[in-house]
């Protein structure tokens, strides 16, 4: 196998993972309360807008804004 085979393998392994993390913070903020509607409006357009750099900062700092239960 050449060496731009193994490259683009990895590559597409690393955006599977990406999306992958990336639908889960999605998930998740949709499914925490937050105190107001306009602040869990604001984390899930940080988390689709902004990618995996927007759940990288949603999962150190929106996910203990919000508590677990019923949207």
């Amino acid at each position: 196998m050449d060496p731009a085979s193994v490259l683009w393998i990895t590559f597409i392994a690393l955006l599977t993972v990406a999306t992958s993390v990336w639908i889960v913070g999605v998930v998740d903020c949709a499914y925490r309360r937050y105190p107001t509607v306009l602040e869990k409006c604001a984390w899930l357009l940080v988390v689709i807008l902004g990618y995996w750099l927007g759940v990288i900062v949603y999962w150190f700092v929106g996910r203990q804004r919000g508590t677990l239960g019923p949207v």
